[in-house]
């Protein structure tokens, strides 16, 4: 009788058991999902040293490297050379742990040696109360960056030929902001008024 009730509790702690471990299962295969859905984000997973535990699927697409090819790799390997003499990485998971956040915007490598402009944060990592390391989350903004950059090239650019056209016409031209101060006049000012631009 006895026998039985330990044989029916034995099987009653293995049903469990194994449905422990589908549950776990299926919340790993969950968790994954997520990290694996987010392909405009590259999310890494480091322990306190930033040695990687964790690559995400956008990571792999950004930063050009598989998952097998960097767990148990350091995080400063998509850091620029600068930045890893600067000592950026260790900087940035002292700020997470102890700030609990470290946003920066800086340039990274990707696997082939190509630098982008990223924008990232790292946070601290928690497991029931204990740090266990650090999450990385990496966007890519080099097209945004390079927009701006042909935008303020093309600002500059229209400055210069404006500069060139007033300063080869014989009309007066000058240019004022909403508050009525002057901010440029061209040469002929002097011509017209007899006053230097220090005069006024």
């Amino acid at each position: 009788m006895a026998s039985d009730r330990n044989a029916l509790s034995l099987d009653e702690l293995r049903r469990e058991n194994a449905d422990l471990r589908k549950r776990l299962d299926r919340a790993e295969r969950s968790s994954r999902l997520v990290l694996d859905s987010a392909l405009d984000y590259a999310i890494v997973v480091g322990d306190m040293t930033g040695r990687i535990t964790d690559w995400s699927a956008g990571a792999h697409q950004i930063l050009g490297w598989s998952r097998d090819e960097m767990l148990g790799k350091s995080m400063h390997r998509f850091f620029t050379a600068e930045d890893r003499d600067m000592g950026v990485p260790e900087r940035e998971i002292g700020l997470a742990i102890s700030q609990g956040r470290a946003i920066d915007d800086r340039w990274h490598l990707r696997a082939d040696g190509e630098c982008f402009w990223a924008s990232g944060l790292m946070m601290p990592m928690w497991d029931e109360g204990h740090l266990v390391g650090v999450v990385k989350v990496i966007r890519d903004l080099t097209d945004r960056v390079e927009a701006e950059q042909r935008r303020q090239l093309h600002t500059e650019q229209l400055a210069q030929q404006f500069q060139q056209l007033a300063e080869s016409i014989p009309q007066l031209v000058w240019i004022s902001d909403v508050q009525g101060r002057d901010l440029y006049f061209n040469p002929q000012w002097e011509t017209f008024s007899g006053l230097s631009t220090e005069q006024l």
